[in-house]
Protein backbone atom coordinates (compact mmCIF):
# COMPACT_ATOMS: atom_id res chain seq x y z
CA UNK A 1 0.00 0.00 0.00
CA UNK A 2 1.42 3.23 -1.18
CA UNK A 3 1.15 6.24 1.43
CA UNK A 4 1.33 10.00 0.21
CA UNK A 5 1.19 12.93 2.49
CA UNK A 6 0.26 15.59 0.83
CA UNK A 7 -0.39 19.75 1.65
CA UNK A 8 3.25 19.77 2.78
CA UNK A 9 4.62 23.63 3.72
CA UNK A 10 8.11 23.32 5.68
CA UNK A 11 10.99 21.78 5.12
CA UNK A 12 10.74 19.60 8.59
CA UNK A 13 7.83 18.06 7.38
CA UNK A 14 9.86 15.86 5.13
CA UNK A 15 11.52 14.84 7.99
CA UNK A 16 7.91 13.24 9.85
CA UNK A 17 7.04 11.63 6.63
CA UNK A 18 9.77 8.86 6.82
CA UNK A 19 8.10 5.48 5.96
CA UNK A 20 5.78 7.07 3.15
CA UNK A 21 6.00 6.91 -0.22
CA UNK A 22 4.94 9.99 -1.98
CA UNK A 23 4.99 13.73 -0.99
CA UNK A 24 2.71 16.45 -2.33
CA UNK A 25 2.57 20.44 -2.58
CA UNK A 26 0.06 22.49 -3.39
CA UNK A 27 0.37 25.51 -5.75
CA UNK A 28 -1.53 28.08 -7.48
CA UNK A 29 -4.55 27.34 -4.76
CA UNK A 30 -4.47 30.65 -2.52
CA UNK A 31 -7.90 29.70 -0.74
CA UNK A 32 -5.77 26.50 0.57
CA UNK A 33 -4.06 26.99 3.92
CA UNK A 34 -1.12 24.75 2.25
CA UNK A 35 -0.67 26.75 -0.49
CA UNK A 36 2.87 27.60 -1.90
CA UNK A 37 4.82 29.57 -3.97
CA UNK A 38 6.44 28.50 -6.69
CA UNK A 39 9.88 29.33 -5.02
CA UNK A 40 8.69 27.21 -1.96
CA UNK A 41 7.47 24.26 -3.91
CA UNK A 42 10.82 24.29 -5.65
CA UNK A 43 13.05 24.12 -2.62
CA UNK A 44 10.54 21.51 -1.08
CA UNK A 45 10.71 19.10 -3.64
CA UNK A 46 14.26 19.57 -4.18
CA UNK A 47 14.78 18.61 -0.26
CA UNK A 48 12.46 15.68 -1.13
CA UNK A 49 14.22 14.36 -4.34
CA UNK A 50 15.36 10.43 -3.87
CA UNK A 51 13.60 10.02 -0.91
CA UNK A 52 9.89 10.13 -2.00
CA UNK A 53 8.05 10.52 -5.29
CA UNK A 54 7.31 14.10 -5.57
CA UNK A 55 3.78 15.38 -6.45
CA UNK A 56 2.78 18.81 -7.25
CA UNK A 57 -0.94 19.63 -6.87
CA UNK A 58 -2.51 21.69 -8.93
CA UNK A 59 -6.15 23.81 -9.59
CA UNK A 60 -7.72 24.00 -12.90
CA UNK A 61 -4.32 24.81 -14.49
CA UNK A 62 -3.01 25.85 -18.02
CA UNK A 63 -0.95 24.07 -20.20
CA UNK A 64 1.97 26.16 -18.91
CA UNK A 65 1.23 25.42 -15.31
CA UNK A 66 1.30 21.49 -15.87
CA UNK A 67 4.67 22.31 -17.51
CA UNK A 68 5.91 24.54 -14.80
CA UNK A 69 4.96 21.75 -12.23
CA UNK A 70 7.60 19.75 -14.29
CA UNK A 71 10.22 21.95 -14.50
CA UNK A 72 10.28 22.64 -10.61
CA UNK A 73 10.69 18.92 -9.62
CA UNK A 74 7.69 17.02 -9.55
CA UNK A 75 8.03 13.74 -10.67
CA UNK A 76 3.69 13.42 -10.81
CA UNK A 77 0.98 16.26 -11.21
CA UNK A 78 -2.10 15.65 -9.75
CA UNK A 79 -5.38 17.33 -11.31
CA UNK A 80 -7.76 18.87 -9.51
CA UNK A 81 -10.38 19.89 -11.85
CA UNK A 82 -10.56 19.74 -16.13
CA UNK A 83 -7.60 18.14 -17.54
CA UNK A 84 -5.93 20.82 -19.84
CA UNK A 85 -6.01 20.07 -23.67
CA UNK A 86 -2.64 20.59 -25.34
CA UNK A 87 -0.48 18.81 -22.79
CA UNK A 88 2.10 17.42 -24.76
CA UNK A 89 1.52 13.90 -26.55
CA UNK A 90 2.42 11.07 -23.70
CA UNK A 91 2.13 13.09 -20.96
CA UNK A 92 -0.70 11.02 -19.66
CA UNK A 93 1.11 9.11 -17.72
CA UNK A 94 3.01 11.45 -15.74
CA UNK A 95 -0.57 13.09 -14.44
CA UNK A 96 -2.65 12.04 -11.72
CA UNK A 97 -6.18 13.71 -12.70
CA UNK A 98 -8.35 13.67 -9.40
CA UNK A 99 -12.20 12.90 -9.22
CA UNK A 100 -14.47 14.42 -6.80
CA UNK A 101 -16.91 11.88 -6.56
CA UNK A 102 -20.78 12.60 -6.27
CA UNK A 103 -22.47 12.33 -3.18
CA UNK A 104 -25.19 10.78 -4.10
CA UNK A 105 -23.21 6.76 -4.66
CA UNK A 106 -23.97 4.03 -7.81
CA UNK A 107 -22.49 1.97 -10.05
CA UNK A 108 -22.09 4.83 -12.87
CA UNK A 109 -19.66 7.93 -12.73
CA UNK A 110 -21.28 10.85 -14.54
CA UNK A 111 -20.04 11.14 -18.27
CA UNK A 112 -17.37 13.56 -17.26
CA UNK A 113 -15.51 11.61 -14.26
CA UNK A 114 -15.72 8.23 -16.62
CA UNK A 115 -13.67 9.72 -19.62
CA UNK A 116 -11.12 10.08 -16.71
CA UNK A 117 -11.77 6.69 -14.92
CA UNK A 118 -11.62 4.80 -18.12
CA UNK A 119 -8.67 6.96 -19.42
CA UNK A 120 -4.87 6.78 -20.24
CA UNK A 121 -3.85 7.92 -16.75
CA UNK A 122 -1.98 4.96 -15.10
CA UNK A 123 -3.19 6.16 -11.97
CA UNK A 124 -6.35 8.31 -10.32
CA UNK A 125 -6.89 10.19 -7.63
CA UNK A 126 -10.99 9.71 -5.26
CA UNK A 127 -11.57 12.75 -3.55
CA UNK A 128 -14.25 14.36 -2.51
CA UNK A 129 -15.54 17.93 -3.83
CA UNK A 130 -17.56 20.82 -3.39
CA UNK A 131 -19.90 23.40 -4.49
CA UNK A 132 -17.05 25.80 -4.99
CA UNK A 133 -14.06 23.60 -5.04
CA UNK A 134 -12.85 20.44 -7.04
CA UNK A 135 -11.49 18.18 -4.17
CA UNK A 136 -8.92 19.18 -0.99
CA UNK A 137 -12.10 19.27 0.99
CA UNK A 138 -10.93 17.04 4.50
CA UNK A 139 -14.20 15.14 4.25
CA UNK A 140 -14.81 11.54 3.71
CA UNK A 141 -17.42 10.20 0.79
CA UNK A 142 -19.61 6.63 1.56
CA UNK A 143 -16.66 3.96 0.62
CA UNK A 144 -19.16 1.22 0.45
CA UNK A 145 -21.65 3.25 -1.44
CA UNK A 146 -19.12 3.29 -4.43
CA UNK A 147 -17.29 0.11 -3.74
CA UNK A 148 -19.37 -2.13 -5.86
CA UNK A 149 -18.20 0.30 -9.08
CA UNK A 150 -14.43 0.78 -7.84
CA UNK A 151 -13.91 -3.35 -7.28
CA UNK A 152 -15.32 -4.54 -10.36
CA UNK A 153 -12.79 -2.24 -12.64
CA UNK A 154 -9.92 -2.78 -10.54
CA UNK A 155 -7.75 0.37 -11.70
CA UNK A 156 -5.21 2.05 -9.92
CA UNK A 157 -6.34 4.90 -7.79
CA UNK A 158 -4.93 6.96 -4.59
CA UNK A 159 -7.87 7.47 -2.32
CA UNK A 160 -8.23 10.55 0.05
CA UNK A 161 -11.00 12.42 1.72
CA UNK A 162 -11.08 12.56 5.45
CA UNK A 163 -8.52 9.80 6.35
CA UNK A 164 -7.55 9.70 9.38
CA UNK A 165 -5.86 6.85 11.67
CA UNK A 166 -8.68 6.17 13.01
CA UNK A 167 -10.79 5.09 9.49
CA UNK A 168 -8.12 4.45 7.18
CA UNK A 169 -8.13 0.46 8.48
CA UNK A 170 -11.86 0.73 7.17
CA UNK A 171 -11.57 2.51 4.00
CA UNK A 172 -8.47 -0.12 2.55
CA UNK A 173 -10.07 -3.32 3.82
CA UNK A 174 -13.71 -0.94 1.93
CA UNK A 175 -11.60 -0.89 -0.99
CA UNK A 176 -8.04 -1.97 -1.36
CA UNK A 177 -7.09 1.08 -3.13
CA UNK A 178 -3.37 1.81 -4.30
CA UNK A 179 -2.61 3.93 -2.38
CA UNK A 180 -3.54 6.73 0.21
CA UNK A 181 -3.31 10.21 0.42
CA UNK A 182 -3.77 12.27 3.56
CA UNK A 183 -3.44 15.93 4.36
CA UNK A 184 -5.53 17.23 6.82
CA UNK A 185 -5.86 13.90 8.69
CA UNK A 186 -2.56 14.22 9.55
CA UNK A 187 -2.38 18.24 11.03
CA UNK A 188 -2.56 19.88 14.28
CA UNK A 189 -4.36 23.18 12.39
CA UNK A 190 -4.78 23.97 8.74
CA UNK A 191 -2.05 23.91 7.13
CA UNK A 192 0.45 22.67 10.01
CA UNK A 193 1.36 19.51 9.61
CA UNK A 194 1.90 17.25 13.12
CA UNK A 195 5.15 14.80 13.34
CA UNK A 196 3.51 12.15 15.65
CA UNK A 197 0.10 12.11 13.67
CA UNK A 198 2.04 11.52 10.23
CA UNK A 199 3.77 8.95 11.86
CA UNK A 200 0.68 7.42 13.64
CA UNK A 201 -0.92 7.41 10.04
CA UNK A 202 1.82 5.28 8.69
CA UNK A 203 1.57 3.02 11.04
CA UNK A 204 -1.64 1.89 10.63
CA UNK A 205 -1.35 1.50 7.18
CA UNK A 206 1.64 -0.77 7.62
CA UNK A 207 0.25 -2.72 10.34
CA UNK A 208 -2.88 -3.40 8.26
CA UNK A 209 -0.43 -4.00 5.29
CA UNK A 210 0.80 -6.93 7.89
CA UNK A 211 -2.54 -8.38 8.56
CA UNK A 212 -3.54 -8.74 5.00
CA UNK A 213 0.29 -9.84 3.50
Amino acid sequence: MKVKICGLTRREDLEACQGADLVGVVVGVPRSPRNLTWTEAEGLLAAARGRFLRVVVLASPAPSEVARAFRAGADRVQLHGPVPSGLPFGSETTLIPSLALPKSPGEQLPPSLERIWHGPYPLVHLDTGGEDRPGGTGRAWDWAGWSGLIRRDRRPFLLAGGLTSENVTRAMTELTPWGVDVSSGVESRPGQKDPVRIQEFIRTIRAWEDAHA
